[in-house]
């Protein structure tokens, strides 16, 4: 009977770790995602502000904001 307990408690705990395993895979593709998207909106951005002729504008600075708050948030 003790083996079978520690066989039945070793499923368990393999099980646990799968399930540990995929709530880790699940998290980092989600964050990968949204680092992706962030890359995309910063590249965006950065286009934007490099068209722009008067850097002094208020569009100007207020992409110049919007860039450097999404690099910080990508860091």
């Amino acid at each position: 009977m003790e083996l079978l307990d520690v066989m039945i408690n070793e499923v368990a705990e393999q099980e646990k770790n799968h399930d540990d395993d995929f709530m880790a895979e699940l998290a980092k593709g989600y964050l990968e995602i949204e680092i992706t998207e962030k890359r995309e909106t910063l590249n965006g951005y950065i286009d934007s502000y490099q068209k722009i002729d008067d850097k002094d504008s208020f569009n100007a600075q207020y992409l110049k904001i919007l860039i450097d708050v999404l690099k910080d948030e990508i860091k």
